[in-house]
């Protein structure tokens, strides 16, 4: 895609579960990762390249680890069972913090 679009898109991976497969979609193109779990290696790998790396994290010490870890964005995965935006909006109270 980006050598047919080069920079009028931005394209990224979702559901990245290792550093291989960071990698190869880096390498590939994507300018952002996607993934359902914190991985610290997947998150070293897009710090490595330059790639924005966003890591899916649910309880609030997953989130901290995450942030601590490099990550630009911390996604909040699954979180529709434990109440959606409530549970957001209560969890991000404690850990407010900036980096």
């Amino acid at each position: 895609m980006t050598d047919i679009f080069g920079d009028t898109i931005v394209v990224g991976a979702g559901t990245v579960l290792d550093v291989e497969t960071a990698r190869a979609c880096i390498l590939a193109g994507a300018r952002f990762i996607v993934s359902p779990a914190v991985k610290h290696d997947v998150i070293g790998m897009c710090k490595r390249y330059s790639a924005v790396a966003c890591p899916g994290a649910l309880t609030p010490t997953e989130v901290l680890l995450a942030w601590e870890s490099g990550a630009d964005f911390v996604k909040i995965f699954p979180c529709g069972d434990l109440g959606g935006p409530a549970y957001i909006r209560s969890s991000k109270r404690p850990i407010r913090t900036s980096k």
